[in-house]
């Protein structure tokens, strides 16, 4: 009895153009349309085994493969170019090109003229696919999960990795995620902290724009831009999928620098919360008759401060105070009823003594707050 392979993705990597995704799994291949959303084709595991990388050259029949899974046919230290158009009984006649070397293979990029392997330590670059010759070879530093990204338009011959120095690209720590644009005029870096991303020009090298993801660190797993980078996406391990806008940054809900009014204004509040605090706890009389005689005032007051502090703070805190703040505030006001139930049963009792029992006075006392109220 056979062992029947298992059904997991090991990798998924889009076309070019972004019209077409290719899934590497343990069962073999999975190719699939994007819009509409359909399968365009697969290689079954008898022909492939399990595969790790998987990648395709346009809308073409080239695929590239790389052995990976628990039960790979082709070894992980091979490319191999499979032509799904070309006829043959046996899968090693679609088989027309191979690459091996002596580490495993980590990423591969295609394009119409060249293709791009890379290794841990190394990347390289050949023609393609026509009589490959080797073009280029570049060492690059630790580079385990193998960034790399290569301009899809024949116009600009650029090539984005990880250099020597530590977060070249990224300035700040090891880059996690590095994508560029249609034409190669723009390269997007993400640090393994994965709070900011940052945006470059791919000419004069400078920084165009800063987009935060947020403040808690994550594990960014790819970072893309739309086909007429108008937008960026970022996916994480938080389970959420950012989108950016970055002809017209005003769409974003926040904006990708700290602003100073923010800072102060947010500053100011706290003081003068704490101010109003220490204020309230020396003369609680003082509320108690501003809180009697103008009720709604007092209430518009708390529910401004609650806003601003929402507005100032956001994120997690957010959902935190959204939660606890109407539970406080009817706990305050539970409390505070029934401290003036208190005050009315202590001078009820010094105004008849004790002949009256205290679950008479209870009652009495209630009857006369319900009065009151009505």
């Amino acid at each position: 009895m056979t062992q029947q392979p298992l059904r997991g993705v090991t990798s998924l990597h889009f076309n070019q153009d972004q019209s077409c995704f290719c899934c590497a799994m343990e069962t073999g291949v999975r190719i699939y349309n994007v819009e509409p959303l359909m399968e365009k084709g697969h290689l079954d595991h008898e022909q492939v085994g399990s595969v790790g990388l998987v990648e395709m050259l346009h809308r073409s029949n080239l695929l590239a493969l790389v052995g990976g899974g628990s039960s790979p046919k082709f070894s992980e230290i091979s490319v191999l170019i499979w032509d799904d158009a070309r006829e043959g009984k046996d899968s090693k006649d679609k088989l027309v090109l191979e690459f091996t070397f002596t580490k495993p293979v980590l990423a591969v990029r295609m394009r119409h003229d060249k293709i791009v392997i890379v290794l841990r330590n190394r990347i390289y670059v050949y023609s393609f696919p026509d009589n490959p010759r080797k073009l280029f070879e570049f060492d690059t530093r630790d580079n385990p999960k193998g960034l790399c990204d290569l301009c899809p338009s024949l116009e600009k011959q650029l090539l984005v990795f990880p250099g020597h120095k530590c977060g070249s690209l990224q300035l700040v720590s090891d880059v996690a995620c590095v994508s560029l644009n249609q034409p190669g005029t723009v390269v997007a870096s993400a640090s393994q902290k994965g709070t900011l991303i940052r945006l470059f020009d791919t000419q004069s090298k400078e920084k165009l724009v800063e987009l935060r993801r947020g403040t808690d660190p994550a594990t960014l797993y790819c970072i893309n831009f739309s086909h007429d980078s108008s937008f960026l996406c970022a996916s994480s391990d938080k389970g959420t999928v950012h989108i950016f806008a970055l002809k017209d940054t005003r769409l974003n809900r926040r904006s990708a620098y700290i602003r100073p009014l923010h800072t102060l204004l947010s500053a100011l509040v706290v003081v003068v919360v704490l101010g109003v605090l220490v204020w309230a706890a020396e003369t609680r009389a003082a509320v108690r008759r501003c809180r009697r005689s103008h009720p709604a005032a007092c209430l518009a007051a708390v529910l401004a401060i609650s806003l601003f502090i929402l507005w100032a703070v956001g994120g997690a805190f957010t959902f935190l105070l959204c939660i606890t703040a109407p539970v406080l505030l009817i706990l305050l006001h539970a409390s505070l009823r029934l401290r003036n139930l208190k005050n009315k049963i202590e001078n009820k009792i010094e105004s008849i003594g004790l002949k009256r029992t205290p679950m008479g006075l209870l009652l009495e006392a209630l009857g006369q707050e319900q009065e009151a109220g009505s």
